[in-house]
């Protein structure tokens, strides 16, 4: 993706969804990610030590701590299709669901971009698809998914419980997606 007014993840609440498809229990793979180094938001399945859940972080500079950090209570490497969805309000909550149902959030207030010791997010790195860039230098990548995502939508404001369980129990000719 190239950046572009609408895409200011730096400044604007946003919602990441998409449908995961993953039973690769091994490594960290990413679903979105946006920044390098400290100053970076990604939402990803992570396998380490087992923990096979669905995860959303934001990061920046001159916060304590440097990063917030939030699991699914759901394990989402079975093999099977799970709506995951994360939402970033700058002056509340990051809080993710997985199937339509709201598994943890936490207070990111101080992620609201407002320059501390002259450093805010930095929004100079595209956005990512199932991957996470490691050395921007280089131009190489990292974390790369492992399995099958459809239906990635990114929307440029917090949208709510209803509406993410919507999305995850519609139906479509008559199946449930």
């Amino acid at each position: 993706f190239n950046r572009t007014p609408t895409l200011d993840f730096a400044t604007t609440d946003y919602t990441v969804e998409a449908w995961i498809n993953t039973s690769n229990i091994y490594h960290r793979q990413m679903i979105f990610a946006q920044g390098y180094t400290s100053n970076r938001w990604y939402v990803d399945v992570n396998s380490y030590n087992s923990n096979k859940k669905f995860n959303a972080q934001i990061c920046q500079s001159g916060v304590s701590p440097g990063c917030k950090t939030i699991a699914s209570t759901t394990e989402v490497t079975d093999g099977k299709w799970h709506h995951v969805a994360a939402t970033y309000n700058r002056d509340g909550n990051m809080t993710i669901y997985v199937d339509g149902v709201k598994e943890n959030s936490i207070n990111i207030s101080a992620y609201n971009n407002n320059p501390i010791n002259g450093v805010t997010h930095d929004n100079t790195y595209a956005l990512n698809l199932g991957t996470f860039l490691s050395d921007p230098e280089k131009n190489t990548y990292t974390l790369w998914f492992d399995g099958e995502m459809d239906e990635m939508k990114i929307y440029n404001l917090t949208r709510t419980a209803a509406e993410i369980s919507t999305d995850a129990n519609e139906t479509v000719n008559g199946q449930s997606c």
